[in-house]
């Protein structure tokens, strides 16, 4: 997790992965 913006971009992926992918990754963190 990079600590640039993450004020005003909370749900901002990366440019390697796709928005999908990064929501999936995103539910797996929060899931466990």
């Amino acid at each position: 997790m990079s600590n640039s913006s993450n004020s005003k971009k909370s749900q901002d992926p990366p440019e390697g992965i796709t928005r999908r992918d990064f929501l999936k990754l995103t539910a797996a963190a929060v899931v466990g």
